[in-house]
């Protein structure tokens, strides 16, 4: 089962609500249509000209980029912030993806795009997959997830049947 975006939305926006310097945006909602990194990061770019725009993935998504559409192009527009469960030996981690460089964690070059940056994220040492299955199984989240978060997923009802 899919859980619809105005769930995922949803828990994004209590995921954050406590950081001022983050924030949620509809953009991707608002297109009503399916969305591609690439057409989110041209939106992006265009709303804020001359900013420079950091794309977050898990570290499982790393090997897929090649694959992504327009991969070059996203490059162009942004950094991939790779959070990682682990320490990245020596600050930083060869990557197959088309066009891209890695950099220390945490550190910045004077390009403001095409950066593949590795952060250590030892506050969440689990994978959504992993918080998924927990769900399903019945057992507890909140050592993982944001307390609103956990206590949404609960109240909603959310991915107690396999996630697809």
């Amino acid at each position: 089962m899919r859980i619809a975006a105005l769930h995922r939305f949803t828990m994004a926006v209590l995921a954050t609500e406590r950081h001022d310097d983050l924030f949620v945006s509809t953009l991707e909602l608002d297109r009503g249509e399916v969305s591609y990194s690439v057409d989110t990061l041209e939106a992006m770019s265009d709303r804020y000209p001359g900013a420079t725009l950091d794309w977050i993935i898990g570290e499982d998504g790393v090997a897929g980029l090649a694959k992504w559409r327009n991969i070059e192009r996203i490059h162009e527009l942004a950094n991939f912030v790779v959070l990682t469960r682990r320490n990245v030996e020596g600050g930083k981690q060869e990557s197959s993806a088309i066009g891209s460089r890695s950099e220390e964690p945490g550190r910045r070059s004077s390009s403001s795009a095409g950066a593949i940056i590795y952060a250590c994220n030892e506050t969440v040492a689990v994978s959504s997959t992993e918080i998924r299955r927990r769900v399903r199984e019945g057992e507890p989240i909140e050592a993982f997830v944001d307390p609103l978060v956990a206590r949404y997923i609960h109240h909603n009802g959310l991915y107690r049947e396999a996630y697809t």
